[in-house]
């Protein structure tokens, strides 16, 4: 019950739809077949629209007779009990399940409910605790929790930032979830080991992969997918794709999602590490988009979440793909601006050092030009 409970999300599971069957005869008691799931599934949809915008992995608030308000959480009373289903899902039953229900749902209905059945099963046969994605070539590690983690579900290192409602770990804590659940570095038999597994230098995500992940402290393990889970690929929206570091510590972002923000420093004041940045104009230019969008590094040791970010600027009514337009058709190079004014290099040369024409990026095997700077030499 609490099983199938969690796969079709079941709101109400109260004290009178949990039946006892007796057999006067035979002198039996059993629980009755599961019944009455009318605050399930996409009960609340009323439209393709309402479908479009549901969130088929949000863990919402339920109100259930036996465990507590999350169908996630309740999953901790079978844990110890194994695998319960005899059979797996696969995808090839999406058929037998719709079978008969064409004039009934619509293909977007039943699109959407068989995806959230079948990923909600997948992440009940995992268990997910969470996403752990790996950057080999930074060796940088950024965790992913899903939100209907708790701070008594949530793996104990990440439990004050579940509290806070933060579901994107850090890369600094990412990573010290896998140094506490792997040998360290300074063991005293170090290279014996390293030797034994055939590794030339110390590398803890290889140690991370050989244990599995686990550890004595807790019955996590970690286990490689093929694919992101869409709570994370929903995430990923609002990560940066690009930023321009403007005057007075204003940072222009552009975001996963196609948004473009402007971000003023001076009101991220409750972030991080913001006043060491502000304070020292050496450390503001230093900055850069940090791994896969998910923070501005500075220095690459102070970062600023792309979230926080996103929620804090001020939205520019300017796409990613009309700034690029405005590129290919507003910046030259110096090639294409002789063509423009029909006159050597030389002649673009001498407007340079007359300051008639400014480049806006020098020594690009050629300068690059504002097209709109060009013209204006033609007027």
């Amino acid at each position: 019950m609490i099983a199938i409970d969690y796969l079709i999300l079941n709101r109400d599971r109260h004290g009178a739809n949990i039946e006892i069957l007796r057999n006067a005869r035979a002198q039996t008691l059993r629980i009755a077949p599961l019944l009455d799931h009318g605050l399930s599934l996409l009960y609340s949809c009323l439209s393709d629209e309402d479908v479009a915008k549901f969130d088929i992995l949000e863990d919402k608030r339920c109100q259930n007779f036996i465990g507590g308000y999350s169908c996630y959480g309740n999953l901790d009373y079978i844990k110890s009990n194994g695998y319960l289903f005899k059979n797996k899902l696969h995808e090839a039953d999406r058929n037998m399940i719709f079978e008969g229900l064409d004039t009934i749902l619509s293909e977007t209905f039943k699109d959407k409910i068989w995806n959230m059945i079948y990923k909600r099963y997948k992440t009940y046969e995992n268990l997910l605790a969470g996403i752990l994605l790996y950057y080999e070539k930074e060796k940088t590690c950024i965790v992913e929790l899903p939100e209907y983690l708790d701070e008594w579900t949530a793996p104990l290192l990440f439990t004050s930032y579940v509290k806070r409602k933060i579901y994107t770990i850090p890369r600094d804590i990412s990573f010290l979830w896998v140094k506490e659940r792997v040998i360290p570095s300074g063991r005293q038999n170090i290279k014996n080991i390293l030797e034994q597994h055939h590794l030339p230098s110390y590398d803890e995500m290889k140690f991370l992969e050989i244990s599995e992940g686990r550890c004595s402290q807790d019955s996590l393990y970690i286990k490689k997918i093929e694919e992101l889970p869409d709570f994370v690929i929903k995430r990923h929206q609002k990560n940066i794709v690009e930023c321009v570091f403007l005057e007075n510590h204003t940072i222009l972002c552009f975001f996963a999602d196609d948004t473009i923000k402007k971000i003023s420093l001076e009101n991220l004041k409750e972030a991080d590490d913001i006043e060491k940045i502000i304070s020292n104009e050496q450390v503001y230019q230093s900055g850069k988009v940090g791994t896969d969008g998910y923070f501005i590094t500075f220095n690459d040791s102070l970062d600023i979440p792309s979230g926080i970010l996103h929620d804090a600027g001020i939205t520019i009514p300017l796409s990613m793909n009309e700034f690029k337009i405005f590129v290919q058709q507003n910046i030259l190079d110096t090639t294409e601006s002789c063509n423009m004014l029909e006159c050597s290099r030389q002649n673009i040369s001498y407007m340079v050092n007359q300051e008639q024409l400014v480049p806006i990026k020098k020594d690009v095997r050629g300068n690059l030009y504002l097209k709109g700077d060009v013209l204006r030499m033609m007027w």
